[in-house]
């Protein structure tokens, strides 16, 4: 039996915190010093931007989400937007087919960048593209899933497809945005 799911399957702790990171680099929350999270001046401010505005910057903030630990997620990152914005709304595809499309044209990129200091051995880059394939593949199925961006198709407790939501169609309609 198949079960479209939209949202992940997030404990309430760990939702909590992915919504509280991203009002707070939205500056919409801040903490004080005793660690109590107020709103900032900015929280007024967002309750008079239209529903399209809010979910363009919810997108542009979590594709640029300074969180992540290796320097090259941004540009994984931006290269799996660019894939989702080739892919037709309607069809459903295997999201690994998705996050190994993405890993191959990060390869790509990272062979005609220039040379870095510390080149690292073959078995540490292939520790790190495993690593990146992790992380691009939560932050497609979790966080693009938790912005209603990313329709999940689950059978089971295996996910087996994702597809564009219409409100990716309503963020992109008037153009791409970079993050």
């Amino acid at each position: 039996e198949l079960d479209l799911v939209r949202l992940p399957s997030l404990s309430p702790e760990l939702l909590a915190e992915k919504l509280i990171r991203l009002a707070t680099h939205l500056e919409l929350l801040a903490t004080s010093p005793s660690g109590i999270l107020k709103p900032t001046e900015h929280f007024s401010d967002w309750e008079t931007i239209t529903m399209q505005e809010k979910l363009k910057r919810l997108f542009n903030k979590t594709a640029e989400d300074s969180f992540y630990t290796h320097p090259h997620h941004r540009r994984l990152r931006e290269i799996m937007i660019n894939l989702l914005k080739g892919l037709s709304p309607a069809t459903w595809y295997h999201p690994e087919l998705l996050v190994q499309l993405a890993l191959v044209q990060f390869l790509q990129h990272l062979l005609g960048a220039p040379a870095h200091h510390g080149s690292r051995s073959p078995a540490a880059t292939l520790i790190s593209c495993q690593e990146l394939s992790r992380e691009i593949s939560r932050w497609m199925t979790e966080d693009l899933a938790l912005l209603g961006v990313i329709e999940r198709w689950h059978t089971g407790h295996d996910l087996v497809g994702i597809r564009l939501s219409p409100l990716w169609q309503m963020i992109f309609a008037k153009g791409p945005i970079r993050p």
